[in-house]
């Protein structure tokens, strides 16, 4: 995995710390204290000048790097980790003591206005870090248009004794840089300028010091700032290569995972939808049937409603558009139905865009994509005189090609919101959702309980949209889902992720009640996690 984030970058213009591996630690011995570590890269490295309590500790072959200072000491890297905007800096750690509020990464020069602090157990409240027991908190000077205090990235709840991934999408652009911790989107803010100065790790905010250590397990950063696809491999780095270890050691993400072998369930106790299915997809986006556990009229064909937007996405993310892509609405764009979050001559991101179909389930924001998007297929075909159906004649029929090409035989979109014709049989949904989890940037929208989207134009705002999945908000193992509502018929699909970190999906089609999609959806994921009792 080392190599395959080097190949990433041929240039070599990154720098990257993977503390999993000791051979790069001067003594080379896991549990002796640190006075040298080099970077993958080999331009940049660590020194304990300050003689801050660090070592490099192993349980059952994991490897970490801890770190316990106080009054601001830490280990001290001989460049910076990110100098300027159109950067990305990402992360693993691990903290134990919410009692204390920990440095994990800052750059900072004396006197500096300019700074980067990342803290946890801290946030700043407009005035100076606060301590805020288990909120990972990012002060970045000069940042803003953050729901944070004073404009700063949003602070956000992280379990201690639990390893997370950090990402920082430092941009150039306005609101386009971005917070994002465990997969999920934190926040978008501005940033206008990150001091030059070298970084250093830990450290107290203050003279205490903390009961157990901090831990970190991977660091990169790269300029320029990478695209989306860089970004989703990195953090799969992040996360590869530890083994199952005690206390003081990366826990939770083995290198070979040994799933557990689950069976199918006849029986699951539900109320009223009309076909439900039940299976475990593999990580690369495919099925196998013998992985079916639950299927009660998986055939059946029935109205999709606003799960047809999940085809809209991977359209759309097909053709590799830039997220900062605008999308205006015009007058042409039918704004009736779930989601009339925009009117005329509103403009928002493309990336925003794909939040408003999957939180709110935007009609009129798929409608947009279907104009925009068919318009530039005949364009790139030559045709340079069409007319609105006619661009989303052609989008449609993009649509219902790339369906039959997941072998979705069964399905048929006439719209892209859902409005309409839309239908297929609940097998059909499963490979369109689990095609669907190789896009980053669904999987983020999917998992993402609250988001604003920055709409410019007229009347320029935040506009905040919720997650109409409620068991996002109720089932911890819930990474994503999607409804569709077209009554008197409701539809939901959920995505969990098991112990052994297979991925199930749950899907239910045409309840008669609102409450009964959730319910019944609840009921396959019960059945399924009782296997692992």
């Amino acid at each position: 995995m080392t190599d395959e984030i080097a190949s990433l970058f041929p240039s070599g213009e990154f720098t990257a710390f993977d503390f999993t591996r000791p051979e790069y630690a001067e003594p080379p011995l896991a549990g002796s204290p640190l006075t040298g570590l080099h970077s993958l890269c080999g331009k940049v490295t660590l020194s304990n000048a300050l003689c801050c309590d660090v070592q490099l500790l192993e349980s059952d072959g994991a490897v970490a790097l801890a770190g316990k200072s106080a009054g601001g000491q830490g280990l001290t890297g001989s460049a910076p980790l990110v100098s300027q905007p159109d950067s990305l800096l990402s992360f693993s750690y691990r903290y134990l003591d919410p009692a204390t509020m920990q440095r994990v990464i800052w750059q900072q020069a004396t006197g500096a206005v300019a700074r980067l602090q990342i803290v946890q157990n801290g946030a700043f409240n407009g005035v100076a870090l606060a301590h805020l027991p288990t909120l990972l908190g990012v002060f970045i000077a000069g940042a803003s248009g953050g729901k944070g205090a004073g404009g700063m990235p949003q602070p956000v709840a992280v379990s201690p004794g639990v390893w997370h991934r950090v990402q920082l999408v430092l941009s150039a652009q306005p609101d386009a840089s971005r917070l994002i911790v465990d997969g999920r989107e934190i926040d978008t803010f501005t940033l206008s300028a990150i001091p030059a100065t070298p970084f250093t790790l830990f450290g107290t905010v203050g003279r205490q010091v903390p009961s157990s250590p901090l831990l970190l397990g991977r660091i990169v950063a790269t300029s320029p700032l990478p695209a989306e696809p860089v970004i989703a491999k990195i953090q799969a780095w992040l996360a590869a290569g530890y083994k199952p270890g005690g206390a003081s050691s990366p826990a939770g993400w083995p290198e070979k995972y040994n799933p557990r072998t689950l069976h199918p369930v006849s029986q699951v106790s539900v109320t009223t939808s009309q076909a439900r299915v039940a299976a475990i997809i593999n990580h690369d986006g495919s099925i196998n049937p013998e992985k079916v556990l639950i299927a009660d009229g998986e055939n059946a064909i029935h109205p999709l409603a606003s799960l047809t937007k999940i085809m809209t996405a991977i359209v759309l993310l097909d053709g590799q558009p830039e997220y900062s892509e605008k999308l205006t609405r015009l007058s042409c764009d039918p704004a009736t139905g779930s989601g009339a979050n925009l009117a005329e001559g509103d403009t928002l991101c493309l990336r925003d865009a794909v939040y408003n179909l999957m939180l709110p389930s935007s009609n009129v924001t798929a409608n947009m994509i279907a104009r925009i998007y068919g318009g530039k297929l005949l364009t790139a075909e030559g045709q340079s005189d069409f007319s609105v159906p006619q661009a989303v004649s052609r989008w449609m029929a993009q649509m219902n090609s790339r369906a039959q090409a997941l072998g979705m035989h069964s399905a048929r979109f006439t719209t892209p919101s859902g409005l309409g014709r839309n239908s297929a049989s609940a097998l059909d949904v499963l490979k369109m959702v689990a095609a669907a989890t190789q896009y980053p940037l669904i999987m983020q929208s999917w998992r993402t309980q609250t988001h604003a989207i920055k709409v410019s134009g007229n009347a320029p705002r935040r506009e905040y949209i919720i997650n109409t999945n409620d068991l996002l908000f109720s089932d911890p193992t819930v990474i994503g889902g999607k409804t569709g509502t077209l009554t008197p018929l409701f539809n939901l699909f959920c995505l969990a992720q098991m112990p052994d970190h297979q991925r199930l999906v749950v899907i239910a089609l045409a309840a008669s009640a609102k409450q009964d999609r959730a319910t019944d959806c609840a009921a396959m994921l019960a059945a399924i996690k009782a296997q692992y009792d």
